[in-house]
């Protein structure tokens, strides 16, 4: 029977897509319609009660990454799997205030996996009142701010990054961190605060005074 949504995945290479999803989720490919080029112009691989849809994306367009989440029997297990095809972990796996333990990969091509197991039924009452608690409110901390280091490219910047000062509106905001070859200016691990040309040069000094 098809399920009513049916997403699409579109990488440069549907057979190794195909691969990685039949080796951490148990997958069962349908069937694949290969062009007259080699390249792969349909694909379709089930997993679970979930057709997943697929295709080679050409070489001038640009990335498409898709955002998917999985309900598995061991997150812990699949997430090794995972690995072990490639992907890199992005979120460790953690119990959240809803009764999941989830965590979040991101394959070769760019796609993040939510990959999720319930391991406790927990209504949405107790789920709201549980994410005050502190372990559960960690767990979405630490959700959120790995997502946002990802999708941000910030990931182990720090170790590569030059000091600087930069003046806005002529205050010393404070030292900052400057990635070579970015515009992006760091403080700390906070979220980016401002954008300078990446060609200016640093500038430094006294703040002004009332």
């Amino acid at each position: 029977m098809a399920t009513a949504a049916r997403p699409w995945i579109v990488t440069p290479d549907t057979g190794q897509l195909l691969d990685f999803i039949t080796a951490v989720f148990d997958g069962t490919e349908l069937g694949r319609v290969p062009l007259e080029d080699g390249t792969i112009g349909h694909a379709e691989i089930r997993v679970g009660d979930t057709v997943l849809l697929a295709f080679d994306k050409r070489p001038d367009w640009p990335a498409m990454p898709s955002l998917l989440r999985v309900f598995v029997a061991d997150a812990d297990a699949t997430i090794e799997r995972a690995v072990a095809a490639g992907a890199h972990v992005l979120t460790r796996a953690a119990t959240h205030a809803f009764g999941q333990r989830t965590g979040r990969v991101r394959d070769r091509f760019g796609n993040i996996w939510w990959i999720s197991a319930v391991i406790e039924d927990v209504t949405p009452e107790v789920g709201m009142r549980r994410l005050t608690e502190p372990q559960y409110a960690e767990a979405m901390r630490d959700a959120q701010e790995t997502y946002d280091r990802e999708l941000r490219g910030r990931t182990g910047a720090t170790t590569t990054c030059h000091r600087v000062s930069c003046i806005l509106s002529g205050y010393i905001l404070k030292t900052f961190r400057w990635s070579p070859g970015s515009s992006r200016l760091l403080c700390s691990d906070a979220p980016v605060l401002v954008r300078c040309p990446a060609a200016s040069p640093p500038l430094s000094r006294p703040p002004r005074t009332h």
